[in-house]
């Protein structure tokens, strides 16, 4: 299966367990404070020393990077609905867009996600969480680099992970 077909069947998933009522009510205080429980959970489940990381519990790791993608998807989705639309229509919108934005860097960086695997995207997602965390706390000294951007490339760091439970992707 290519990227994009595993990318879409990922998406499929994340959309049939949607719950629209969840995303009106989301506080970016909130979004965090449920950034920081699944994180925590995903370090529970890894041995990390300063030179191995292993993952004790790939199922676990997945479920919650599957909650993960809902959580991102529903924010997004709400900071971007208007009076002009419903958030139904702005999921779609922001669905199709993440896409793109990850066939666009998955050409700009030549898949590099594949280099170490399931590791390396829990890595770069949980730098996103962290980021998140700083912007929460205004500590940020880098401005380049917004709130909603770093959503979206959590979204589709854990769409990419999930597309190894798939096995779409050889770890």
């Amino acid at each position: 299966m290519d990227y994009k077909s595993a990318y879409d069947e990922i998406v499929k998933n994340i959309e049939l367990y949607d719950v629209e009522k969840q995303s009106t009510m989301v506080t970016f205080d909130i979004f965090v404070y449920s950034l920081k429980i699944y994180q925590a959970n995903l370090l529970s489940h890894t041995n990390r020393t300063q030179i191995n990381i292993q993952i004790q519990n790939k199922t676990y790791i997945y479920e919650t990077l599957f909650n993960i993608s809902i959580i991102c998807l529903n924010y997004i989705s709400m900071i971007k609905t208007d009076a002009t639309n419903n958030i139904k229509d702005t999921k779609h919108s922001v669905i199709q867009e993440n896409r793109d934005l990850f066939l666009q860097k998955n050409h700009d960086y030549g898949n590099s996600f594949e280099d170490y695997g399931l590791i390396g995207i829990l890595v770069r997602l949980n730098d996103k969480i962290n980021r998140l965390i700083s912007l929460q706390n205004a500590e940020s000294k880098v401005n380049d680099e917004k709130i909603y951007d770093t959503i979206n490339d959590l979204y589709n760091y854990a769409i990419i992970g999930l597309m190894y439970k798939n096995d779409t992707l050889v770890e």
